[in-house]
């Protein structure tokens, strides 16, 4: 059995342990880190919480959920299963072209200046069926805009709703009410 370690100190990656398999009052730490992979989700961590030399894999759930202003990201820049919510802001001046908006389409406090430069769009040779991207001056880039995956958990008899993208929501049509002009 191990003895009580009373260590004053903090390890960030735990201390070492003695060839009994006890905690002594020494640091653990990583080994130097140096890989040759790109990860756009960064690294794997062992179990003291240090790097490895393999990419964290962002699980490939799906949401039900449809968010107007993208997905919350967690510290890998996975999308999880939250919404994104636009601040509530107390912004106290005019714009006379508006405010502008971020890259999440929220809107900031900063004015909309009347002669922003936006990329001239006949030269984006891309054909996007649901728009193009916007960036924080609410200007068209050439990239394409993503539908969220989403998984609606409810059939509609009448197709779902789309948003203003002509992505899908799980919000089912409602037909319209038939009008009739004449007695049949």
């Amino acid at each position: 059995e191990c003895p009580a370690a009373a260590c004053a100190m903090h390890c960030e990656h735990g201390f070492k342990v003695d060839t009994h398999g006890c905690q002594t009052c020494e640091c653990y730490e990583c080994s130097a880190f140096e890989c040759q992979l790109y990860c756009s989700n960064g690294f794997q961590f062992d179990s003291h919480g240090c790097p490895t030399c393999e990419c964290h894999e962002c699980a490939n759930s799906i949401c039900s959920l449809h968010c107007e202003h993208g997905f919350v990201q967690d510290e890998f820049g996975c999308n999880t299963c939250e919404c994104n919510e636009c601040p509530e802001l107390d912004c106290r001046n005019i714009c006379e072209n508006g405010h502008k908006r971020d890259a999440l389409g929220c809107q900031t406090c900063d004015c909309q200046v009347e002669d922003v430069e936006c990329f001239d769009m006949e030269q984006c040779l891309l054909y996007c069926p649901n728009g193009f991207s916007t960036d924080s001056n609410n200007c068209n880039t050439c990239e394409c805009y993503q539908c969220p995956q989403i998984a609606c958990t409810q059939a509609c008899d009448h197709g779902h709703k789309m948003d203003t993208h002509g992505c899908q929501t799980c919000e089912c049509n409602e037909c319209e009410p038939l009008m009739c002009t004449q007695d049949c």
